[in-house]
């Protein structure tokens, strides 16, 4: 992994400061700095040039008065969909799937969308009739 998060930056630290710092550990860059509020990212040609970066440079270098971090870039972790199919009733539902405040599972959805052959689509008519809503965890 090439590579770099640059943190415990200083607000005002910009992109020509980044370059400065890396020019003068001799330590090459493959691409522009992608400079944020605080922190910042940058990759290395290679691997060895990263890791060279984390020695020389995290917590030993000194800008606009803090000590830079230098690690590699973790990606971020995406979130797996939700998908859920939530109803607050009102009176007995004729399905016996779901209650007065209660939730289908994914599983019941996708049962109750075979059924109707329609996906995810609710409660029939009828018994949209009876439904309202209300915040969740309210009676």
């Amino acid at each position: 992994m090439n590579k770099l998060y640059l943190g415990n930056l200083s607000e005002n630290a910009v992109p020509s400061d980044l370059e400065t710092v890396f020019k003068d550990a001799k330590i090459p860059v493959s691409g522009p700095f992608l400079v944020k509020t605080g922190y910042a990212f940058v990759d290395c040609p290679d691997e060895s040039w990263a890791l060279k970066a984390i020695e020389a440079l995290s917590g030993k270098v000194e800008l606009h008065g803090k000590l830079i971090e230098v690690e590699h870039s973790v990606p971020k972790r995406q979130s797996p969909p939700v998908h859920s199919c939530v109803f607050f009733v009102v009176g007995p539902s004729s399905c016996g799937m779901w209650d007065a405040a209660s939730a289908w599972s994914d599983e019941q959805c996708h049962v109750r969308a075979q059924d109707s052959n329609q996906r995810n689509t609710g409660p029939p008519a009828a018994e949209r009739a009876n439904l309202t809503t209300r915040p969740r965890g309210q009676p």
